[in-house]
């Protein structure tokens, strides 16, 4: 009886203790972490005494340097930690709003505040964790480090948030260039290169052997891609038959009359006769051959340049008109760009030209003329690539870059991946002030080239420009 009462007393002991222990740490966390409004008080402030504030009078709920100094030693030089730290959190650090569901009793995360809070105030490593109270931690954890956009419009950017976003800066060079101008345009193909396989007379194609071209097929001069099977009319077909069937009949009445002579030894000139129906009847055989392939005769379709199959629009056994295409053949290494010009003097002032994709790659074109008729209010110029890079497509719209021979203009050079459009549509360019805050410029601009704007109104010289991630810094509020 005695052991069983002993037992029953230390489970309700147990039970007790962990009840009081997790109330009790409940209530600490709620008045340490997050105090409640605990009303006013009718004596005045302490802080609002004259002279240094001892660290016993401090007010209750606010974060003080003095709080710090206790629990951060001082450095080397003699500077308490604390003003390091503060100052620190002042330019960098953003406080935190504790989140109101926060759980107290997960263990793992009372564990790793005082590393998290840490970690968060002191890149560094002038606070230990070990030699950390909770209510330091507890404060420490209140000061964050997130980006931010500040009143006068700059931004923010902590430096781990900027790897994250990949950013990259260039420092911007005054320069002066050519006047320059963009004019829309388009890839063609070089009108040079024969690049249709058309049939020759109206018929049925047909397959060579078991293999057909099909699109994306690279092909050489002179391949053989296909036949055509040639298919008259009723009439046509009937006067062919016809004469088939006369040329017959005469060789077989040239053979006769030769066989008479060969038979009669007394004629005059019977040997010239003789071969004079031979060659006769030889010339006839071969009218007669002719004939008799037109009817069965397949026309061949041949690829007239290098390239690939770009365009099938006809299938096996399909009838097909004279002078239809079947096959289109483009050679990537002869393409040309058409541009299109709404003024005249931008055909005669054309110095050099190159052009971007809409995927941001650049090509190198040289100028080959204009022509002087006006093709929807706009002239035509073209130009040929050079050294034309893979994967271009006929059809695909491009940006071509021209510089004129005439006028130069001054302005800040930087990459055309720096030049964002904002909300309002107008062109911004962001600078890197410090380590750590970005400001955004309003400018004008022209083009370069393909990979190169010029600034020339709203940008200093000599500025340091976000090239890459310049998107992201927008897009912080």
């Amino acid at each position: 009886m005695g052991a069983f009462a002993i037992i029953a007393v230390i489970v309700v002991g147990a039970a007790t203790w962990q009840f009081v222990s997790q109330v009790g740490g409940e209530y600490l966390a709620m008045y340490i972490i997050e105090p409640v409004d605990l009303g006013a008080s009718r004596r005045a402030p302490e802080t609002l005494r004259d002279g240094p504030t001892a660290p016993s009078e401090i007010v209750e709920g606010k974060i003080s340097d003095v709080l710090l100094a206790a629990y951060v030693p001082a450095v080397d030089d003699g500077t308490p930690a604390s003003v390091m730290v503060a100052s620190v959190a002042g330019e960098a650090l953003q406080p935190l709003a504790a989140e109101s569901d926060h759980d107290h009793n997960n263990d793992d995360h009372a564990a790793a505040a005082p590393e998290m809070a840490i970690s968060a105030l002191d890149p560094v490593g002038m606070l230990d964790a070990a030699d950390t109270s909770p209510e330091l931690a507890a404060l420490l954890s209140l000061i964050g480090d997130t980006p931010h956009r500040q009143l006068d419009g700059s931004v923010f950017l902590p430096i781990a948030p900027q790897r994250v976003f990949g950013l990259r800066t260039v420092l911007g060079e005054r320069v002066s260039v050519p006047v320059t101008y963009e004019l829309p345009g388009r890839i063609v193909i070089d009108p040079g290169s024969s690049t249709l396989v058309q049939s020759s007379n109206k018929g049925f194609v047909e397959a060579v052997g078991n293999r057909y071209p099909f699109i994306g097929q690279e092909v050489r001069r002179g391949d053989l891609l296909a036949l055509t099977k040639p298919v008259n009319d009723h009439l046509e077909q009937a006067h062919t038959l016809e004469r088939i069937q006369e040329l017959t009949n005469f060789i077989d009445m040239a053979r006769k009359r030769m066989a008479r002579l060969e038979e009669v030894i007394y004629v005059r000139y019977r040997d010239s006769k003789i071969e004079a129906l031979r060659v006769e009847i030889i010339g006839v055989r071969r009218q007669l051959d002719v004939l008799r392939k037109a009817i069965e005769m397949r026309y061949e379709l041949r690829a007239k340049t290098d390239g690939i199959v770009s365009r099938v629009e006809a299938q096996v056994g399909e009838y097909v008109q004279q002078g239809q295409t079947i096959f289109e053949i483009i050679d990537p290494t002869r393409l040309w760009v058409e541009a299109t010009a709404f003024e005249l003097y931008q055909a005669r002032q054309v110095l050099d030209a190159s052009a971007f994709t809409a995927d941001g790659r650049r090509l190198e074109l040289r100028f080959i003329g204009g022509g002087l008729k006006m093709l929807n209010q706009a002239m035509p110029l073209r130009f040929e690539i050079i050294n034309p890079v893979p994967d271009l497509s006929v059809d695909n719209p491009v940006s071509v870059v021209v510089r004129s021979q005439i006028g130069e203009v001054v302005g800040v050079k930087i990459p055309r991946s720096a030049l964002l459009r904002g909300t309002d549509g107008r062109q911004i360019v962001w600078e890197r002030l410090t380590a750590e805050r970005f400001v955004g410029h309003h400018v004008s601009s022209q083009p370069i080239d393909a990979e190169h704007v010029l600034i020339t109104d709203g940008l200093p010289a000599r500025v340091r420009v976000v090239v890459e991630g310049a998107a992201a810094l927008d897009q912080i509020r």
